[in-house]
């Protein structure tokens, strides 16, 4: 039986978004570490938000739209530029941590590597379409 690639492409996705989840959820409370109070956020960040812009560009327009590189790049660059330099000027909320933005880009390239390879193959078991 032949699967729906669509549907095969959403599993990386629900995979991240359920870290996500898991990961708001034991801060709310109390569970602590380092890392997942300060970075996790920033690393998953990018497969969220270029998971879901592609998703609704392959819905409006084409159903094999895949984000270029510059895209990606731009992305990491407007996010660093808001979230580390701008916002922590004007308020205490927001912290610039130069890490965040390394962060970022390996969560960037966590996404390049999802949305360019046949991880969707490896994780439904099923052999790559050609």
């Amino acid at each position: 039986m032949k699967q729906n690639p669509q549907a095969r492409s959403m599993i990386p996705i629900l995979i991240i978004l359920l870290i996500f989840i898991g990961n708001q959820i034991a801060q709310s409370i109390g569970f602590y570490s380092h890392f997942s109070s300060s970075y996790l956020d920033d690393l998953i960040c990018f497969p969220i938000v270029f998971f879901i812009i592609q998703w609704v560009h392959r819905q409006l327009y084409d159903v094999n739209f895949k984000l270029p590189v510059f895209h990606l790049f731009i992305g990491v660059l407007f996010f660093s530029i808001i979230f580390e330099i701008i916002l922590p000027q004007f308020s205490n909320k927001y912290t610039g941590d130069f890490y965040d933005i390394g962060f970022y880009i390996f969560g960037a390239i966590i996404f390049y590597f999802i949305n360019t390879s046949n991880i969707q193959s490896v994780l439904t078991l099923t052999p790559p379409d050609n």
